[in-house]
């Protein structure tokens, strides 16, 4: 998961920079390998980008920068996923605090380079 300008050009150049620094092939390259999977490349990907976005809720709403989204990046499949939201800070009513996260859903983008042969 990561937080950024939601730009087409800017999730090209994340692909291809993820590409350069962890490719995908020729697979016999990592150790991981040789459990039998062929996501070693994916484990890396994920490593750099992150796994989890920290967002201010400010009076009510999310506190974005006027062209960011939270994008959640997918390198190793499209399988079953689970999102955890914790909220840290003070205490408020329910729908005070869930109504930031119903726009979230509405305007967090999804980023994922394309599948691999054979997935």
């Amino acid at each position: 998961m990561f937080l950024n300008d939601d730009e087409s050009g800017l999730h090209h150049d994340y692909e291809v920079w993820l590409e350069k620094l962890a490719p995908h092939a020729p697979t016999a390259q990592y150790h991981h390998q040789r459990t039998g999977e062929d996501n070693a490349d994916a484990h890396m990907k994920r490593q750099i980008m992150g796994r989890e976005v920290v967002v201010a809720v400010t009076k009510g709403k999310l506190d974005f920068g006027p062209w960011e989204q939270i994008f959640y990046g997918e390198f190793a499949g499209r399988g079953r996923k689970r999102v955890l939201v914790k909220i840290i800070g003070e205490r408020r009513s329910p729908d005070r605090v869930c109504a930031p996260l119903k726009r979230l859903s509405r305007r967090c983008g999804g980023w994922f380079p394309p599948k691999r042969p054979g997935k």
